[in-house]
């Protein structure tokens, strides 16, 4: 990911932080892995009533990745396109 100065500045500023991103993602034959990135905006996001990431992650029953199996999509030839 390639960011002008003034950005790259607000991305760092932002890290562990709750944001509202804009761009446009083109992503790898796969249709799920991310290739590029291009990021038009980022802004730090204050919702009505502020939550931390902890209990936003558990309230959406979000968790750490134990494998990186566990980032694998079933196998294409075996959808059934019919």
């Amino acid at each position: 990911m390639r960011l002008d100065d003034e950005l790259k500045e607000v991305v760092i500023g932002l890290f562990d932080e709750l944001v509202m991103a804009t761009g446009v993602a083109e992503l790898q034959s796969d249709g799920v892995s991310v290739r590029v990135l291009h990021l038009d905006a980022c802004h730090w996001f204050r919702p009505q009533t502020a939550k931390s990431l902890d209990e936003l992650a558990q309230e959406q029953d979000v968790h750490a990745v134990g494998s990186i199996t566990e980032l694998r999509g079933e196998n294409v030839d075996e959808f059934d396109i019919s």
